[in-house]
């Protein structure tokens, strides 16, 4: 089944469409067009009438036969938690017994909300239970998201929660490497325009996620501040890497050193939540994954083995796809599109 992953960022929307041959990935379609400022925000889509241009602009990119998509909730109205449940229960009782467990957990009535599931496992400290992930939304972010695709000619066959995309792309990536230890936590962190996601991966299962109001916009004003441009003649300078000489020490060096603080923070955060103790390694994702020096910065700073998670250039590429180097050079930013079109699978 054909199946276009749809991100929707708060600077661009980001549509990918995903096959396999054999045991090899295929990039069939890609697309990317640039959203209005404030038509997308915290994930939530505020201007629905732009976004409906812009998503007009990705459906001419995709063949007839591409309709079904996935896209993803994220930001603050997303809750996921790991609850343990007896291994027992299944079917009616199970589902139950999760509505229970999450009737104390949410803050919102619970017909207010979307709840999903998934059972990672037996737990390793007592057999007795399953380890299910979880998750949570408001009704109305999963319907503007769906309603939204289908006014545009798509059938929105899944959402997902971005940071589970995210899971799934980067343990891809982990296992193209040949980096992949399921005896290992990874913190798979993507850096996006206004919001990182981190996500922790055991097994291949995300087991924690948060995110953080935090992303490229903050250089973006570094720049602006420092150099006492308009936001927008700022972000052109960024994107064209047309900066000054001394921007390395002026105004990346202060962006790095905030991408490291809110990293150092969340990894405490994870470890002194009890799910597990320890970060084995670090994969960025996102623009801010593209900046040369940060992966190297972080693994100095944390001591934590850092790599840029970037699967593209070991994919098989259909002739439809124009640019493959730009796709390649810029895998980071379609990690979550990756993960969403992964669903397919």
């Amino acid at each position: 089944m054909a199946m276009i992953g749809v991100d929707f960022g708060s600077s661009s929307v980001k549509a990918l469409a995903l096959s396999k041959r054999s045991e090899h990935y295929v990039v069939d379609m890609v697309s990317e067009v640039s959203t209005p400022k404030g038509c997308v925000v915290d994930h939530q889509l505020q201007d629905i009438e732009a976004l409906t241009n812009v998503l007009q602009q990705v459906r001419q990119d995709f063949p007839f036969r591409y309709k079904q998509a996935a896209t993803a909730v994220s930001g603050t109205n997303v809750i996921t938690k790991i609850i343990y449940v007896d291994t027992d229960l299944s079917g009616p009782e199970l589902e139950m017994h999760i509505e229970l467990e999450a009737e104390s957990l949410i803050p919102f009535p619970l017909d207010e909300i979307s709840l999903d599931f998934e059972i990672l496992g037996i737990n390793d400290n007592n057999p007795g239970k399953h380890n299910v992930l979880l998750s949570a939304t408001r009704t109305e972010s999963v319907t503007s998201l769906a309603g939204c695709l289908e006014e545009n000619d798509f059938i929105p066959q899944i959402v997902d929660v971005a940071a589970h995309a995210l899971a799934r792309s980067h343990d891809l990536y982990l296992r193209l490497a040949d980096l992949q230890d399921d005896s290992k936590v990874v913190a798979a962190i993507d850096i996006g325009t206004n919001m990182t996601i981190f996500s922790m991966l055991h097994k291949g299962e995300s087991i924690y996620s948060r995110v953080q109001n935090f992303g490229g916009e903050n250089y973006t004003r570094i720049i602006s501040e420092h150099y006492t441009l308009k936001r927008d003649e700022a972000e052109k300078m960024k994107l064209a890497q047309q900066l000054p000489l001394d921007y390395d020490i002026d105004v990346l060096a202060p962006y790095i050193t905030a991408c490291i603080q809110q990293i150092r923070r969340n990894v405490q955060l994870f470890t002194n939540s009890g799910t597990l103790q320890k970060i084995d390694m670090i994969t960025l994702s996102g623009g801010s994954a593209l900046i040369m020096e940060l992966a190297q910065e972080v693994e100095s700073e944390l001591g934590i083995t850092t790599r840029v998670a970037n699967p593209f250039a070991q994919f098989d590429y259909a002739e439809e796809v124009e640019d493959k180097e730009r796709l390649i050079a810029n895998g980071p930013r379609y990690m979550v599109a990756l993960g969403l079109a992964m669903r397919a699978f």
